[in-house]
């Protein structure tokens, strides 16, 4: 979470992209003496850590990191499927089996060390455990071998540290002293970022145009090889590259010209002519309506509800969830935190493990954690529809959305209405909407009156009048359906 919050700040202090990879990828050989960098390199130790018959095994795990990070390096800074190359030379690509295993060399000489030795116990009695970080190996240089079949267990020649020979500027590592290796993600970082390559723009502007418009302007954005797909708009693509580089490399500044151009701000409801010459949309004549992420739909939730915990950074949050996920997994302990108002923090705090996803996110396609995720799965199943109508979480926000909306605006229906409206939407409701809505409160109240149950109301706490309990219940029953409404969890 150290370095979950590294990240964070990072794009939130617009810190130039070409200083965030190299800060990922080699703080400790480029600011050994950065305190506030220490968990920079984070990414590089999150990767999977095997375990057999609950033994660890050094060799296997270590093979597996430099496998991990070599596979993600190439798919989130290249574009390029490199992992292919791991058994043999790539089947399309201009990439070896020494290209891949140079660049396992290139990261062979990290090592994990423990930031803090001493388990220390904090006032919950809880113990914590050892912060790692990555640090250089100043003793001798760890060797990669170019494996046969891509198998530990059969080595063949010594990696030599490399750039994927077939781009610009790749080749061997030059290693001029005794210590060189100590240097080499930060010599791979450097031509990463290098105006002379101009890929990593590339890919990067690539996933940015897909997080606004759900859709890269290359359809494959973890493949700009042979096998991917061509550009559909190639001089967009060269043009917003050269923007972020010759704007120093500044995410704000490339969102802000992406969302204040016409493209962005066109209507999703194209006429009928440009429909039926572009029904894909494929050359953006309307503006691609899409889904909120899994993530972004529990904030809204949470937010419109005024639950929301806004809180930033710190340890992750495990917020209850159904026993049913549990015994679904062999093995797992789900420890809910104990703080109540943690549990309605934004979901990006919400915990990861890649044994046991949330069910919530899980429901909306969330990420998968053992990859890297260039591009999420948007289904449309009837869990999620599920989830939303009969789910605890969206039960338990519309009731506190209710309570809001009649502690802001009194027992007044047309101004609960209203309220309702603008905190879901961000719009004025318009007559007909009011209307319906209205006569929707009304109708359940008079069921509900008529049926006389005590059970089907719940009070705020106090003694309450039967008139102020229906109405509540009844507006219950509004914020659900506002909730599970497209316009809620789509961008429109």
């Amino acid at each position: 979470w150290q370095y979950r919050d590294f990240v964070i700040r990072s794009l939130n202090d617009d810190k130039p992209f070409d200083r965030f990879i190299l800060e990922q990828l080699a703080a400790d050989e480029l600011w050994p003496d950065d305190n506030n960098l220490r968990f920079a390199t984070g990414v590089l130790t999150i990767g999977p850590f095997r375990y057999e018959g609950g033994i660890a095994r050094p060799e296997v795990s270590r093979y597996e990191s430099l496998t991990d990070i070599a596979d993600t390096t190439g798919t989130a800074f290249l574009g390029l499927t490199v992992g292919c190359a791991r058994c043999h030379t790539h089947k399309y690509d201009v990439i070896s089996q020494k290209d891949y295993f140079g660049l396992h060399a290139i990261f062979a000489p990290g090592e994990l060390w423990d930031l803090e030795r001493k388990k220390r116990i904090d006032n919950s009695g809880d113990r914590k455990k050892p912060q790692t970080w990555v640090v250089r190996n100043t003793e001798s240089a760890p060797i990669a071998h170019v494996l046969r079949r891509g198998e530990l267990n059969t080595p063949g020649a010594v990696a030599v540290p490399a750039i994927v020979r077939s781009l610009i500027g790749g080749g061997p590592l030059v290693e001029t002293t005794s210590d060189a290796f100590q240097h080499r993600r930060s010599t791979f970082a450097s031509w990463l970022v290098a105006r002379e390559n101009p890929l990593t723009a590339r890919v990067l502007v690539n996933r940015v145009w897909q997080w606004h418009f759900g859709r890269p302007l290359v359809p494959t954005p973890d493949d700009f090889g042979l096998q991917g797909q061509p550009p559909t708009h190639p001089r967009l693509l060269d043009y917003l590259a050269s923007e972020l580089i010759d704007g120093d490399w500044k995410l704000k500044h490339l969102h802000r010209l992406i969302m204040t151009s016409s493209t962005y701000q066109t209507a999703s409801n194209g006429s009928d002519g440009a429909v039926a010459k572009d029904p894909a949309n494929q050359w953006l004549g309307r503006f691609p309506r899409r889904r909120l992420e899994a993530e972004i739909i529990w904030d809204n939730l949470h937010a419109v509800s005024g639950t929301l915990n806004r809180q930033q950074f710190g340890p992750p949050v495990a917020p209850p969830i159904q026993k049913s996920a549990l015994e679904a997994v062999l093995n797992t302990n789900w420890n809910v935190t104990k703080d109540r108002t943690q549990w309605t923090r934004r979901g990006m705090y919400v915990v990861v493990r890649r044994s046991l996803r949330v069910p919530f996110f899980e429901t909306f396609n969330t990420a998968d954690p053992a990859t890297s995720c260039v591009r999420r799965d948007t289904t449309v199943v009837s869990p999620q529809a599920l989830t939303l109508l009969n789910g605890e979480v969206t039960g338990t926000q519309a009731r506190a959305f209710a309570g809001r909306l009649l502690r802001e605006c009194g027992e007044n229906p047309q101004e609960l209405v209203a309220r309702a409206w603008l905190l879901a939407f961000g719009r004025n409701v318009d007559d007909a909407e009011q209307q319906r809505a209205m006569m929707f409160l009304a109708s359940r109240e008079k069921n509900l009156i008529s049926r006389n149950s005590s059970d089907l109301v719940q009070p705020l706490g106090a003694p309450q009048n039967v008139g102020r309990r229906t109405l509540r219940a009844a507006l219950v029953e509004l914020c659900l359906a506002v909730m599970n409404s497209n316009e809620f969890i789509y961008i429109d």
